[in-house]
């Protein structure tokens, strides 16, 4: 009788940094990479290490392939409380020494922005030590400074003559984002492979990096978790004192200036005053609540930050979804919303209109940021709950029928990358 060894590799070790905070009400950034950790429970090659931000040092086990590392900002945007409702907190310290110690232990560093602490320590720890860096992109960032860059002057200096002058004469909030344009294309240009949401939008990005240095990291959706089952309008009842009688239109996401929440607002107004029943819930956290209740009054519920069963239960109770959102890259609440039936509207302009594949036929794009587009959108699907379900019967169908789940995007879309280039093993940088 021969016998024989085997010898199993160690598993190729990855860290992801976040920069941004763990906590329940995190974003869809943070979200999806817990739903990549824990699709690696069924991967034995590959260990994962998802770093963010916490106000101490913790780990929180996943499973036995992958934890969450949480580290305290050096310079958290937290301490600035006129930032406080804008935009998420991060860190914007130009290096964290903790996290330089610990990045020793991994074969591959993947960083998902290119501005902050935990990034641009990676890059200078991958020019020190011939790391690997891999980046994807999820947020326009550029874009999103402008809109916060904006708001924060309007906050500082009001909106009087002062205020306009610096936002509108001296173009301040543009030029903070093109600077951030600039950063960001210095930064992929050091970067060993970059990952971007869709073929557009790599293209775009082929001036910076060379075609064979770049490919697609999609979205992955949980079809069990958000489903059309889940639809309990007497839920909705209970726990929110929503009239069974009233069209329900949902919205997901940050209650922020860049959101365009306010315009979603004042379109329904529009639809309240000519005398539509309909009742919008605004599920996520943010500084413009107040503001959406002076616009919409009882006519409205703010949920504040939910679950993920108890948002596939709302997803599916409602009746119709819509994100007016510009500045999206690729917005997870607009394919959850798509897996549990719900007709979609969304903006024209963004990645969120790259998600309908028919308009017309899978969802509803709006091509101005007018209050009276958006209300004759939302309006004629409120009249119609014949048209309503069709278009949610074709969504749920496309999702079913050509979207990846998480371990289809951690198989086909990552692991390849973070072999190749930990194979390749880049020489030193100058």
């Amino acid at each position: 009788m021969t016998r024989t060894h085997s010898h199993r590799r160690a598993p190729l070790s990855v860290a992801i940094l976040l920069d941004l905070y763990r906590h329940d009400a995190a974003g869809g950034h943070v979200k999806s990479w817990e739903r990549l950790a824990e699709a690696v429970a069924a991967e034995d090659e590959v260990d994962l290490t998802l770093y963010s931000l916490g106000q101490q040092v913790e780990r929180i086990p996943i499973h036995a392939h992958a934890r969450h590392q949480t580290l305290p900002a050096v310079l958290g945007t937290d301490r600035f409380r006129f930032l406080d409702g804008i935009a998420d907190h991060t860190d914007l310290a130009p290096f964290h020494p903790e996290l330089w110690t610990r990045l020793r232990a991994h074969d591959v560093l993947h960083t998902t922005d290119a501005y902050f602490a935990m990034a641009r320590t990676a890059l200078l720890f991958a020019r020190r030590h011939r790391r690997p860096l891999v980046t994807s992109l999820h947020t326009d960032t550029p874009g999103y400074t402008r809109v916060y860059a904006a708001e924060t002057l309007r906050r500082m200096f009001g909106t009087g003559r002062l205020g306009r002058w610096l936002v509108e004469d001296r173009q301040l909030a543009e030029r903070f984002g093109a600077r951030k344009d600039r950063r960001l294309e210095r930064y992929l240009r050091q970067c060993d492979w970059v990952l971007a949401p869709s073929q557009d939008y790599a293209g775009n990005r082929s001036v910076v990096l060379p075609a064979q240095r770049t490919s697609v990291l999609r979205r992955g959706i949980d079809r069990q978790l958000f489903h059309p089952a889940r639809r309990d309008r007497g839920w909705l009842q209970q726990t929110w004192g929503i009239s069974e009688t009233e069209v329900v239109l949902l919205y997901a996401g940050r209650l922020t200036p860049d959101k365009n929440v306010i315009l979603l607002a004042r379109a329904v107004r529009r639809l309240l005053e000519r005398g539509e029943r309909i009742h919008t819930v605004f599920a996520g956290r943010g500084g413009l609540g107040d503001a959406l209740r002076e616009i919409l009054g009882a006519k409205m519920t703010l949920t504040g930050p939910l679950p993920q069963p108890t948002l596939a239960r709302l997803y599916a109770s409602a009746d119709l979804f819509a994100l007016p959102s510009e500045l999206e890259i690729f917005p997870n609440v607009v394919l959850e919303a798509m897996a549990s039936g719900l007709p979609v509207v969304v903006s024209a302009r963004g990645g969120a209109a790259a998600l309908i594949e028919r308009p017309g036929v899978d969802g509803i794009t709006v091509a101005t940021a007018e209050e009276e587009a958006w209300a004759e959108a939302l309006g004629a699907l409120c009249r119609d709950a014949e048209r309503r379900h069709t278009l949610g019967t074709a969504a749920r169908a496309r999702i079913e029928q050509r979207w990846p789940s998480w371990r289809d995007v951690l198989v086909e879309d990552l692991l390849p990358v973070w072999r190749r280039v930990h194979a390749e093993r880049p020489q030193e940088r100058a």
